[in-house]
């Protein structure tokens, strides 16, 4: 089931504690499983369930990867709306992909180009440092190596050599190379297929999963430094926690840093842009960034507070209203995320987290 499949239901328990000052509210997301909201993509070989289902609806609503209506079907010649997950990328292709997300408003200045129409992409390349065959081989089928090294030479702004790419393949998360057989997936350079053919699939995973990258590393960026400030807390928040849940018999929950990620966006927002609510103006619902920073679960739920001076304050202030009660002693749940945030005035902002993990 791709998380695209989920529909979301919100309950909002609002709660004020006048005694400190402070507004707290929670919500319970709960996630059945209803008609997979990815049968919108209407191509006749679209499947919901792959592994690229959720990247290549991504690919198409960035304009990244286009079907083929009313058009033959490269391989059967039947005749239909096709995406053709598993089709090769020429190299014109592969650029145009590339530089459609890379440099879409350079690549929308250059106009039509007449005589070849991805001339503006080579020039591009050039620009770029990105390795090409040139145009002579424009309709030449791309390596899954090509497209490592192009996507690693434009996110360091300098050539870099097969063996790097593969590497930053791997440590971003772009990629898990292929699975060897004994089912483990080594991430070696061998097991990348680096002269295998690249998909039209593979690319919207790449570009993808580089995109989620890009977010999260610059969220932690921005947040590392009030985050080490409050790791204390943190700590103390899980801590205190664990002990209400192991006092009734509870498994403790595990800090996941997916879910870490996401508590420490939604605490910086809520004091950047002065605000208490769980749909924020800047990424909707929690559901959202769960999404954004690909967490998969079954069930979910989030507590925010403010006003609290310390771990111990707020969490009682939590076990004291029942709806945020109810999120801490979750049997079902197994992970915990944490963010604290001050603003400007020195309030401090709390946000949990919680999820069934799938």
């Amino acid at each position: 089931m791709t998380k695209r499949c989920r529909q979301i239901l919100s309950n909002i328990h609002p709660y004020k504690k006048l005694i400190v000052s402070a507004v707290m509210a929670s919500s319970v997301l709960i996630t059945p499983v209803f008609a997979a909201e990815t049968t919108q993509l209407n191509y006749d070989d679209f499947k919901p369930n792959e592994y690229w289902s959720d990247d290549m609806i991504w690919a198409t609503e960035q304009g990244l990867i286009k079907g083929y209506i009313d058009a033959r079907h490269p391989i059967t010649d039947k005749k239909g709306n096709w995406l053709n997950p598993y089709g090769d990328l020429t190299e014109a292709q592969m650029l145009s992909v590339l530089f459609q997300y890379f440099a879409k408003e350079e690549l929308a200045a250059s106009g039509s180009t007449p005589g070849f129409w991805a001339l503006a992409q080579y020039q591009l390349a050039d620009e770029y440092d990105v390795m090409t065959r040139g145009i002579s081989s424009s309709n030449d089928t791309m390596t899954r190596g090509e497209v490592a090294m192009a996507l690693a030479t434009i996110h360091f702004g300098r050539k870099v050599d097969l063996e790097t790419a593969i590497q930053f393949m791997y440590d971003s998360g772009l990629s898990t190379g292929y699975t060897d057989k004994n089912g483990e997936k080594p991430k070696t350079f061998a097991s990348y297929g680096a002269t295998d053919p690249v998909r039209r699939a593979h690319i919207a995973t790449f570009l993808h999963k580089y995109d989620l990258y890009v977010k999260e590393t610059t969220v932690k960026s921005e947040t590392t430094d009030t985050s080490s400030m409050h790791m204390e807390t943190i700590d103390q928040i899980v801590q205190l926690v664990n002990q209400e849940r192991s006092t009734r018999g509870l498994r403790p929950l595990q800090l996941y840093s997916g879910l870490q990620l996401v508590a420490e966006m939604k605490a910086k927002d809520m004091a950047d842009n002065n605000y208490f609510d769980h749909e924020s103006p800047t990424y909707g619902f929690f559901s959202d960034l769960l999404l954004e920073a690909s967490v998969d679960y079954d069930k979910a739920g989030e507590n925010l507070a403010y006003g609290y001076p310390d771990a111990e304050a707020v969490v009682k202030g939590w076990m004291a209203s029942e709806g945020h009660r109810k999120n801490i002693l979750d049997p079902t749940f197994t992970h915990i995320g944490v963010g604290v945030y001050e603003d400007d005035q020195d309030k401090r902002y709390y946000a949990q987290v919680f999820i069934d993990e799938r």
